[in-house]
């Protein structure tokens, strides 16, 4: 009898399960598939609006490594989609075929009230249907050799919109290079933001870099050649970047008080087993890190006393400006540097002394301190030596009397006492080796006074 109960209790659930899961089927294909797709239109259209800061755009024309460079690298845009279907568009950073060449330009951007729409296509796709010169740049044949341009999408299939508003991911409906978008923070003006990021990535990755940065994923190190290009070859340290390297383009980005630098696709020489895609810069280290695994960062390895030791014994030139939109010095440094320049004009009237520039004499074992100044509007140059020892972090200059009877006459001139103290003083002195803003652009270091902090200038390579 208990057998059978438990028989027949089991047919009732095995019913009722049934009968929950019919009615589950039911509700879910109650809708046709047209229906449903418009309804997911409905959603991204709402979630695209919903941010009314409106987005950044990590723009990746094409991702065929068989195209031009140029449709390769990543550039920043910035959308935002109004509720009346119109989208407003600015990026300043962008190429401009110049003859058989392609250089690019750095100017802000706008374009407003194009129109744009979601609509169905195999899946939800982002369309900008009227002509936007920031939207359509990169598949405008007028830009670039009258042909297809520089091979970029307008049409985009969302590919990804969470509810929560952090991201959206598309995917170029044509060429099929994924393009992350991100929210802007409320209040944002375009060109503020666009000229913000693009300041912070010439700072930290500048053209003329002495060395290189290192990109270190799962404990080994690669070298990050050519940052300023926006399409760097990443590659093995002490490897060679031709046959060993990858080219990695990548995007900045600003998202609140921090700044993200995110590759077009993952970095990583083990296929994907230690990989890294999106960083963002921590000041305090001075060091790009790795969002999802801390242990991954972009660092450098050189410090601004080896280099400056190195590169003087190698015979190259450090330079500091009086001009203060060229040079960086306190105030007080500025004072003296202004008080010497207008002692040489007491000697004449011609003589200016705008720039200083230093060098280390192989032959005299010294470091020379050299002012170019204008005699007769023939560029002259006076060179003042000194004694100059480093250590560690420090390096000490020792003023030498002059030997050149031209440089000596103008050293002792009754009315040069300013330019005096100045060599004799302020430049005769030990100072504290540093970094200037970055140490990602150790083309400018900082040497601070060891008796006074209040006395620093910086030297530029």
């Amino acid at each position: 009898m208990t057998n059978k109960i438990f028989s027949l209790a089991l047919l009732l659930g095995a019913a009722l399960l049934f009968t929950d899961c019919k009615r589950e089927e039911d509700d879910l294909f109650s809708k046709s598939a047209a229906e449903r797709l418009n309804d997911v239109k409905d959603v991204y259209s709402e979630r695209l609006t919903a941010n009314e800061a409106g987005w950044a755009l990590q723009y990746y024309p094409q991702i065929d490594e068989e195209a031009y460079s140029v449709s390769q690298r990543g550039y920043l845009m910035l959308l935002k989609f109004k509720k009346d279907q119109t989208v407003d568009a600015a990026f300043n950073y962008y190429p401009v075929q110049s003859g058989d060449d392609v250089v690019y330009q750095n100017a802000y951007r706008f374009e407003g009230n194009s129109l744009w729409e979601v609509i169905a296509d195999n899946g939800p796709v982002l369309t900008f249907n009227s002509y936007n010169s920031v939207i359509h740049y990169f598949s405008n044949p007028e830009n670039y050799n009258n042909t297809d341009g520089y091979k970029g999408d307008y049409e985009f299939v969302i590919i990804d919109a969470p509810d929560d508003g952090s991201y959206i991911l598309l995917k170029g409906k044509k060429r099929g290079t994924y393009n992350m978008m991100t929210p802007l923070p409320e209040g944002t003006d375009f060109q503020t933001y666009l000229d913000d990021v693009l300041a912070f990535q010439n700072k930290m990755f500048p053209a003329g870099l002495p060395y290189e940065p290192l990109i270190q994923i799962g404990g080994q190190n690669y070298a990050f050649r050519d940052a300023v290009s926006r399409f760097p070859t990443i590659y093995p340290e002490g490897k060679d970047p031709v046959t060993d390297g990858k080219h990695m383009p990548f995007v900045v980005t600003k998202q609140g008080d921090r700044y993200y630098l995110r590759f077009r696709d993952a970095v990583s020489f083990d296929n994907g087993v230690n990989k890294a895609q999106n960083f963002y810069y921590d000041p305090a280290v001075d060091e790009f890190i790795d969002a999802e695994n801390s242990a991954n960062k972009i660092v450098v390895g050189a410090a601004p006393d080896v280099l400056l030791k190195q590169f003087l014994e190698e015979g190259r030139q450090f330079s500091i400006f009086r001009s203060a939109s060229l040079g960086a010095m306190s105030d007080k440094m500025r004072q003296a540097f202004d008080e010497a320049h207008v002692a040489m004009q007491g000697v004449n009237a011609n003589y200016r002394v705008d720039s200083l520039m230093l060098n280390y004499d192989k032959t005299l074992g010294k470091a020379v301190w050299s002012f170019r100044y204008q005699r007769s509007q023939n560029a002259l140059v006076m060179h003042y030596t000194f004694d100059m020892s480093i250590d560690g972090d420090k390096v000490a200059f020792s003023y030498i009397e002059p030997q050149d009877k031209y440089s000596a006459n103008v050293y002792n001139h009754a009315k040069t006492a300013n330019l005096r103290k100045f060599i004799s003083e302020y430049l005769s002195q030990q100072f504290q080796i540093e970094k200037y803003e970055t140490v990602f652009d150790l083309r400018k270091i900082k040497l601070v006074s060891t008796t006074d902090p209040d006395l620093w200038v910086v030297l530029y390579y």
